[in-house]
């Protein structure tokens, strides 16, 4: 169900770790998760799973075959890729704002671990009159087999959602580090934590907020997924 949805600091922090056998406690923020909606619950969950960035990865990835098309504009410049709105396609999609991407690989191009691509998203909006609306502001980043980085504010299905967070990532998993978090208003900003599966169908997924939610993502089913939040089951299904 989820797949469709500084050096010094560190050396710092290193050093402390040596100095005192108690590991420092993971953060956590202020979100109330059990009193979160069906659809809030789903909105921070796929956030913090990092499917918004996932999804503006793709989009982007998308536009690279697309050079000279009328609705968007693409264009290159060397390494860089640049996306503008301002248009409605044929099939009656609205694009606003813009792209500007380097090093942006196509689709399903094979990764290149020894490339850094970064993504600047302006206000980059589609709305599809059959799929509903979209938009993306922020920045990303990401080397294959190695990390993804967002600072993405999104609008995906009516909800809105902030995610700042750093993935770390091989050819199979993935897992937050440093103070990797998600916000969406009306539930509040949550830690995120855990390492899981990148085809989500294995590992543990967690939100740190005003109380916790765990998702054992091997037990998810295909319309549904287990979770529970303060040891109280539930299951977030598709609507």
């Amino acid at each position: 169900m989820l797949a469709r949805a500084t050096l010094a600091s560190l050396s710092l922090l290193t050093s402390l770790a040596a100095c005192t056998d108690d590991a420092p406690p993971p953060p956590t923020g202020d979100a109330t998760l059990a009193e979160a909606t069906p659809a809030q619950l789903r909105r921070i969950v796929t956030g913090g799973l990092g499917l918004d960035g996932i999804t503006a990865t793709f989009l982007v990835g998308s536009y690279v075959d697309q050079v000279g098309v009328a609705c968007p504009a693409v264009t290159t410049a060397g390494d860089t890729l640049t996306v503008t709105g301002g248009c409605t396609t044929d099939d009656g999609v609205r694009i606003d704002g813009a792209v500007v991407g380097r090093n942006v690989p196509a689709l399903f191009a094979p990764p290149d671990p020894s490339v850094v691509t970064e993504v600047t998203l302006d206000g980059f909006e589609l709305d599809d009159p059959a799929q509903g609306r979209m938009r993306f502001d922020g920045s990303m980043s990401w080397r294959a087999d190695d990390y993804y980085a967002y600072d993405l504010r999104t609008v995906i299905g009516g909800l809105e959602a902030e995610l700042t967070a750093r993935y770390e990532v091989d050819d199979t998993s993935m897992a937050p580090v440093g103070d990797a978090q998600v916000t969406v208003p009306g539930v509040g900003t949550a830690a995120i934590a855990g390492r899981w599966n990148r085809t989500l169908d294995g590992g543990t997924f967690e939100l740190l907020g005003a109380d916790v939610l765990t998702i054992d993502l091997g037990a998810a089913r295909e319309d549904c997924t287990p979770y529970a939040i303060d040891g109280v089951a539930g299951e977030l299904c598709d609507e």
